[in-house]
């Protein structure tokens, strides 16, 4: 898997055929801070706790073990979701990979996406990530009209590169296929 990506004349980030890319390494970082509300909290009840007589101390021992259990499982799930999510785009279609021991990939062909969104917080926003929608159009054997993949979080100079790259890859598609017809 490549974390690094080159890099064009212009600066935009140029995709390799055939490599699978990670989401970025701010998407580690926010999801440890996502953490963080709950850690706070955890440390206030900790010093609360502290601060009681001597009877009650054996209490700030095991809250603390507790919260450092909690937090070595944040860590845990933060790189889980920074490792377990990668893309790759070949001549014909993006495929997702995410898991880590369940894999599951999912191949969404150039000519079926048909918006690519993104979406971020305010927070997300401070640290460079983003979230990567991409709509497209679904099959008549889901009976669904559209079905949708989704980057959970991606680094924001990369989901704005990848965004402008399926733009172009899908409407390259859509009017080489219009042309065909005619």
């Amino acid at each position: 898997m490549k974390i690094c990506y080159t890099y064009d004349i212009k600066n935009k980030i140029m995709f390799t055929q055939g490599v699978y890319y990670k989401c970025g390494r701010n998407v580690y970082l926010i999801s440890l801070l996502k953490q963080l509300p709950v850690v706070v909290l955890a440390l206030i009840i900790l010093v609360v706790i502290a601060r009681l007589p001597a009877v009650v101390s054996q209490a700030f021992w095991w809250g603390l073990l507790l919260l450092i259990i909690y937090m070595a499982i944040a860590a845990i799930q933060a790189w889980y979701l920074y490792s377990s999510h990668v893309f790759m785009l070949d001549d014909y279609a993006l495929h997702i990979r995410s898991g880590i021991l369940n894999r599951n990939e999912v191949a969404i062909p150039y000519r079926q996406i048909q918006d690519v969104s993104l979406d971020e917080s305010y927070i997300e926003r401070m640290f460079g990530v983003s979230e990567l929608n991409i709509m497209t159009a679904g099959h008549e054997d889901n009976k669904r009209d559209k079905s949708s993949a989704e980057f959970p979080l991606i680094g924001k100079v990369l989901a704005v590169a990848l965004q402008e790259e399926l733009s172009k890859r899908s409407s390259v598609q859509q009017v080489s296929s219009d042309k065909k017809v005619l």
